[in-house]
């Protein structure tokens, strides 16, 4: 399933329509009508309407527009040879027609305003920065948990997350050099007999550490660690990789869920990677400085989003030039 910019597609078709009514028609009543056109012309007025519909035709599955503007597609070839402002006209009409048609067949998802910025990049780096930099094949699930979420399928926004937490598993009981009964690889132990020599492991450091400050927060962060598992796998783990029995998630605990786990695997990522080795001072100031880059990067981007989305260019019917103030007019042309 692709994003499809509605937005990017009211914007192609207000372009469509101001370059017939105030680029071509402003020459055609200057009498250039069998006049070729330029190549500054179509720079101006043509090449974003091109750009925008070869993104959206492909993302949209929009075959009939793909058809005109592809790199071999007609419009595309009749731009190359040279036109008249009259045949640019039509070119246009027909494009937008193209794109009418398409769209007929097309049904288009509305994503909940709540669930949208479960899409961006920020809301990512702030939700999973960390833990997706020191424990990279949980990006992937990371991704789909999200977009299951933001899509309703609370059931596979579950599972993904539960895949995530495995990773994290593994990578304690790496940490704690957990060994399993009969030589078993780790790779393949159950959750329940890790989870069990895990905790093993801790009463015996319990009894035989020194008391003081550093056994405390040790413990506290194993067995923390061990309880957050232990109840994963009885609440969501289970029931989502065996079906023992029919259950349900709705959005609210998918959505909870969501926010636990990158809480926890936060928590591990400050202190081991998904080898289990332990993260020094050093490591982690390198990582904190990415991550603010990353975020800074990302939160420009979608700022610089969000301002083109507050409307699109003003043109002056008067010279047939493009007036580069942002505005919310001729709405009712798209």
């Amino acid at each position: 399933m692709e994003i499809f910019d509605v937005w990017r597609l009211t914007k192609m078709l207000h372009s469509i329509e101001c370059s017939r009514r105030d680029g071509i028609q402003h020459e055609i009543d200057d009498g250039h009508r069998d006049g070729q056109v330029p190549r500054e012309f179509v720079t101006e007025w043509i090449d974003d309407i091109i750009a925008d519909a070869r993104e959206l035709s492909t993302k949209g599955e929009l075959e009939a527009t793909d058809a005109r503007v592809a790199e071999h597609g007609g419009f595309t070839l009749t731009l190359e040879r040279g036109l008249t402002y009259q045949e640019l006209d039509h070119e246009l009409k027909v494009l937008r027609e193209s794109v009418q048609f398409d769209l007929s067949g097309r049904f288009i998802y509305v994503i909940d305003k709540g669930r949208h910025p479960y899409l961006t990049k920020t809301h990512t780096l702030n939700l999973w920065g960390t833990p997706g930099f020191y424990f990279p094949s949980i990006r992937a699930d990371i991704a789909d948990s999200q977009r299951a979420y933001v899509f309703g399928l609370n059931m596979a926004c579950v599972f993904h997350l539960m895949r995530i937490t495995e990773v994290g598993l593994r990578a304690l009981a790496r940490r704690m050099r957990v060994k399993l009964p009969k030589n078993k690889q780790l790779e393949w132990g159950q959750w329940q007999e890790i989870i069990r020599e895990m905790s093993g492991k801790v009463d015996k450091w319990a009894l035989k550490s020194k008391t003081g400050r550093a056994k405390d927060e040790m413990l506290e962060f194993y067995r923390g660690s061990i309880g957050e598992f232990q109840g994963f796998k009885d609440a969501y783990r289970n029931f989502v990789m065996h079906m023992k029995e029919k259950i349900e998630y709705d959005g609210d605990e998918a959505h909870s869920l969501i926010t636990r786990v990158s809480h926890f695997m936060n928590r591990l990522a400050s202190n081991i990677d998904e080898k289990g080795y332990a993260l020094t001072a050093a490591r982690k100031r390198r990582i904190f400085a990415e991550l603010d880059k990353q975020t800074k990067a990302a939160e420009k981007e979608e700022q610089s989003d969000e301002r083109a989305r507050q409307g699109v260019p003003e043109l002056r019917p008067s010279n047939g030039k493009t007036d580069k103030s942002v505005t919310q007019s001729d709405s009712g042309q798209t």
